[in-house]
């Protein structure tokens, strides 16, 4: 057995999601975290499917997750959610089904050496590719049949004009305000999106402002 080299994580994270998934490819290093992406469309926008794997030598583990965005600024944002519209969930919650987890089953660990990383590796991305893609693939499906995306994508195209307006406190509040009446009155949705609808009117409007050629 020897021990990992530094650096040399990275080609073997690339090399396998090269060969098990290749449909995601590394886009960035960044706090800590491997970035690997797969970018579908819906209702013309960008959808950014994200596998992340924070990796550390010190500590002796991998701290993976999966994330869908419409608003690709939230790339880098580690702290989890169930939301609508940028979902980022922890790849073995996702796998086991729940959230409490002991530390034991918390992360996928190694010894430091480069047999035990290699486990960790292929077992990290068979996951991802049985759950994690899976989970993604439902998400995409949610955007593409879910009325509430389609609603709030056609107004506030349809309010376009108010755009460059929208940093002004009251005039976002007041497309809040219709935004979320348009929301609650869309026919057909579930009771758990209803509850979301405030978070989703919020991450709406900020995806409004931070993507102005795709919204």
């Amino acid at each position: 057995m020897r021990p990992l080299k530094r650096g040399e994580i990275k080609q073997i994270l690339i090399d396998t999601a090269a060969e098990l998934t290749p449909e995601f490819s590394f886009v960035t290093y960044k706090n800590s975290c491997y970035f690997f992406e797969r970018l579908r469309r819906v209702e013309d926008v960008p959808v950014h499917e994200f596998f992340q794997i924070v990796f550390s030598l010190k500590d002796g583990c991998f701290c993976c997750s999966v994330a869908s965005r419409l608003n690709v600024e939230l790339m880098a944002d580690s702290s989890y959610n169930t939301g609508l519209l940028n979902p980022h969930l922890d790849l073995i919650v996702l796998k086991k089904g729940t959230g409490a987890l002991p530390l034991s089953e918390a992360y996928y660990y190694h010894d430091g050496n480069i047999e035990t990383v290699l486990i960790a590796v292929e077992q990290i991305f068979y996951d991802f590719k049985h759950h994690g893609i899976s989970f993604l693939d439902n998400q995409f499906q949610k955007l593409q049949q879910n009325h509430i995306i389609k609603t709030s994508l056609h107004f506030l195209r349809s309010r376009e004009n108010n755009r460059a307006r929208v940093g002004n406190v009251a005039v976002r509040e007041e497309l809040e305000k219709e935004l979320k009446e348009k929301l609650y009155a869309v026919p057909g949705q579930t009771r758990e999106d209803r509850k979301k609808i405030n978070r989703t009117t919020r991450e709406l409007i900020e995806l409004y402002l931070a993507s102005p050629s795709q919204v």
